[in-house]
């Protein structure tokens, strides 16, 4: 109907467009989002009667949505606006939200306003009304801070200002929600730029400019993402080129004690080899006796037979002769001393 106030409500995933239009309408198949993801898929206009009006307000899919591109959601947005023109629907102003929650604008989010104000033209700025919501996240004097930072920076809001926009607080609630809603100028009816464009000029969506925009920040985005990725990409690189490093020097500790272990067991066999050699230069044998039927194996205490060994050092240093049987073997236990050779009636020091 052409007393409908239309209202189109804008803004970023996860802003509070779809919260606003509940708390109007009182709808409860309005699903709210808590998170990056749109809950508002496609352009979706509500009706309500309030106030002595007829409202449409009009839910759009939010930007910088996780699943779906600005350049897919400026499609949506455009083929709306196109076709309720040509149906002969105005706007009656635009509902613009901004969480006043974030610390500053983000380049995504800077990438959207100005798509939003191609979208409208200089000549509609005046029916914007720049909505802040979360103000119960924020102290009140860090948000009036960041509306003040967003306000005088005309790169921002600024020059939307100065062209007749107005700035409004808006919280969670019916109250509040309404108070958004009467600032409306009921009786303006509009024509956004976008609309201009696609009827009155008959170009299509995807020459406005606010769609050339649009597909121009997904490209830079595609290279920013392209960079982001070539960037993990390199530090995940240096991360790898810091552990072979880390293994080089462990590999380079451990073979320096490897090297120091050998040199350690090198120094030992020498010693015992200087041992033995000193032993053997001292040792004066005196076991040139017959063992038959006299001699008994120290190890297993059996009489020995015609093979055995002896060792003559462990004799010496005991005073007690040392026999093992050919079964006990030729180690008699002491590092030190060679190996007892195999003997027969007498021994021979080896």
């Amino acid at each position: 109907m052409e007393t409908d106030v239309v209202i189109a409500v804008m803004g970023v995933t996860g802003a509070g467009k779809s919260s606003f239009i509940k708390n109007i309408t009182k709808r409860e198949d309005i699903q709210i989002g808590h998170g990056l993801t749109s809950e508002t898929s496609e352009v979706t206009p509500y009706v309500f009667e309030g106030l002595g009006r007829r409202y449409v307000l009009v839910d759009t899919p939010g930007f910088n949505d996780t699943f779906e591109s600005d350049q897919s959601i400026t499609e949506k947005i455009l083929g709306w606006l196109e076709a309720s023109y040509r149906a002969g629907t105005k706007l009656s102003g635009i509902l613009y939200l901004h969480s006043i929650a974030n610390p500053r604008m983000s380049g995504s989010a800077f990438d959207n306003l100005c798509m939003f104000r191609k979208l409208c033209g200089n000549d509609c700025l005046s029916s914007v009304i720049l909505a802040t919501t979360f103000w119960d996240t924020v102290l009140p004097a860090e948000a009036d801070d960041r509306v003040k930072k967003l306000k005088e920076d005309r790169l921002l809001w600024g020059r939307m200002v100065e062209a007749g926009s107005q700035i409004v607080q808006l919280h969670d609630d019916q109250p509040s929600a309404f108070d958004v809603l009467s600032r409306v100028s009921r009786d303006v009816k509009i024509v956004l730029q976008a609309q201009k464009e696609m009827v009155d000029e008959g170009k299509t969506s995807g020459q406005t400019a606010a769609a050339q925009f649009a597909a121009s920040c997904g490209a830079g985005a595609g290279i920013r993402q392209h960079e982001t990725h070539m960037e993990q990409l390199r530090a995940r690189a240096r991360q790898r080129s810091e552990h072979l490093h880390n293994l080089h020097e462990q590999l380079s500790s451990k073979d320096e004690q490897l090297k120091l272990i050998q040199e350690e067991a090198k120094r030992t066999r020498q010693s015992l080899e200087a041992k033995q050699k000193r032993i053997q230069k001292s040792h004066r044998c005196r076991c040139r006796i017959s063992l038959h039927d006299r001699a008994r194996c120290t190890g297993c205490n059996h009489s020995i037979g015609k093979s055995f060994f002896h060792c003559c050092y462990c004799t010496s240093t005991t005073g007690r002769t040392f026999f093992h049987c050919s079964r006990c073997g030729n180690d008699c236990g002491v590092l030190e001393h060679p190996e007892m050779a195999r003997q027969e009636v007498y021994c021979v020091v080896m």
